[in-house]
């Protein structure tokens, strides 16, 4: 490091560049080596990979930087074209900036707003303050000056919705998220969405609209709606929004008291996503006849819903990549077979508490299965699952939780692509298998929570690749075996343990 220090002032026009690729805290730790560093970090360029840096992190980093006193986001201006391209780096840096600050100190945030300058606020095309206390009044203060916004997300706050009604230029507006905002009126929304011209994306999902107010809405170009658990919706308003849709590719209709006549008039053909779960009225018949027109459908989620596994014959199976049949309690298991055997391009699998062996699980295609969950499922048989494992499955996530394996299904298994493997609450491990499966895995998540483990099985891992290690509540594990891990194993990431 010093040697490259010395010689740094020759390296000078890469350094911006470097900064590029480090975090933001080793970003600052290396403008205080020399005076170089401190001018690279400070100069245009420097801040450029600054505001890069934090654009790409996730929430919880960038209010860890907030809360530090170390830590001083910089007060940016537009990089031009040729650096950023239509201002995709500042607008996404600036929108995380603002939430996090909002979080600690809503006069914090409005101050360094409004350092910012004009041209600037033009490059936030997106406001995110979900879970947060913003107001109406806050949120109309920052969409008067932030004329460009196409995306705003207010989940999970207490608006009435009134900062949107009152926005003659938020027309433009794209996507619209306002799940579990409890105190919408139905008023101010329906103001909002008879003004809106091109709105592709709305969320309203637990809140209090009846869905009359959705019918002003401009309904022809919408592409995704999420109205689940919004429990005063009416059938009639439902079948009367969804007749008018042409263009919706995802449709959360997930815990509403549905029969299945609502959607028998919906203009299916775009439909790739649908999410009926919990809706335990539907009518078996009525749904089978809409899945045979949904000949898009790529992603269906069916958990806890009356359905026996016969409707889903209906659909184009070869096309699906993704369904969710967890907690279902009427399937037929023979049926279940010829439905896997159709399904070739399935993807990811929620079975979860449900009545399968394993032995209809060899049907499906092991070149294109990446996720599978089978969480306490109580038939599922040893055998079974051995030989599935070993058909050379593509297996990116496993999740066995809850069920009665020993490790001996996985122990001389194929499974080399896995890399997030949860067997919690799986009491019949033995520390024999887990240590074969274990020398020739490459996990980078594993969780072995409320399991008898003693420590000595994850000796064989390679800790190199490994990122996450869960082990809650382990109540025969050796600490001892755990420190001696770690210290062996510096570049480990995440550890969660708790012990009694």
């Amino acid at each position: 490091m010093t040697s490259f220090i010395q010689h740094s002032r020759t390296l000078y026009p890469a350094l911006p560049m470097i900064l590029g690729y480090l975090e933001p805290h080793e970003q600052v730790q290396a403008q205080l080596t020399s005076q170089v560093w401190h001018k690279a970090y400070e100069s245009f360029l420097g801040i450029f990979a600054r505001v890069q840096s934090i654009g790409g992190l996730k929430e919880k980093y960038i209010d860890h930087l907030s809360s530090s006193d170390s830590f001083i986001f910089p007060i940016v201006r537009s990089f031009g074209k040729q650096l950023d391209p239509e201002d995709k780096a500042l607008g996404r840096y600036l929108t995380k900036v603002l939430k996090s600050k909002y979080k600690i100190s809503p006069e914090e945030m409005f101050h360094f707003f409004h350092e910012l300058s004009s041209e600037t606020k033009q490059a936030i095309r997106s406001l995110d303050f979900s879970d947060t206390s913003i107001t109406d009044d806050d949120v109309l203060t920052l969409l008067q000056l932030c004329t460009n916004v196409d995306e705003i997300n207010l989940s999970k706050t207490t608006i009435t919705g009134e900062c949107l009604a009152r926005i003659p230029h938020i027309s433009q507006l794209k996507k619209l998220n306002l799940n579990q905002c409890q105190k919408l009126t139905t008023e101010n929304i329906t103001t909002f969405l008879s003004t809106t011209k091109v709105l592709e994306e709305l969320y309203l999902s637990y809140t209090p609209i009846t869905g009359n107010e959705l019918l002003f809405l401009n309904l022809s170009l919408l592409k995704k709606l999420d109205i689940s658990r919004s429990l005063h919706i009416n059938s009639e308003s439902l079948k009367k929004i969804l007749s008018m849709t042409s263009s919706l590719e995802e449709l959360n209709l997930s815990y509403l008291n549905i029969v299945g006549e609502e959607l028998q008039d919906f203009h299916l053909s775009p439909l790739k996503t649908l999410d009926l779960t919990g809706c335990n009225k539907l009518e078996l018949g009525m749904l089978s006849s809409f899945f045979s027109k949904a000949i898009s459908l790529e992603e269906l989620y069916l958990s806890y819903t009356p359905i026996t596994g016969r409707e889903l014959l209906s659909l184009n199976l070869p096309l699906l990549k993704k369904l969710d049949i967890s907690n279902c309690r009427y399937l037929d298991i023979a049926t279940l077979t010829e439905i896997f055997r159709h399904m070739t391009s399935l993807e990811e699998l929620f079975l979860s508490r449900t009545a399968v062996t394993g032995e209809e699980l060899l049907a499906l295609n092991p070149l294109q299965l990446k996720v599978l969950y089978l969480i306490g499922c109580k038939n599922l048989h040893s055998k079974a699952l051995k030989k599935l494992f070993n058909k050379g499955f593509t297996l990116i996530e496993l999740n066995l939780t809850h069920t009665c394996v020993s490790g001996d299904e996985l122990s001389s298994s194929h499974l080399k692509h896995l890399e997030k493997l949860n067997l919690s609450a799986c009491q019949f491990l033995t520390t024999k298998a887990l240590k074969k499966f274990f020398k020739n895995s490459c996990l980078k998540e594993l969780n072995l929570s409320y399991t008898n483990i003693t420590g000595k099985e994850l000796i064989p891992l390679n800790f190199m690749r490994l990122q996450k290690l869960i082990l809650l509540e382990c109540g025969n594990l050796h600490t001892d075996v755990i420190q001696k891990l770690l210290i062996k194993n510096e570049r480990f990431r995440e550890l969660y343990y708790s012990h009694n």
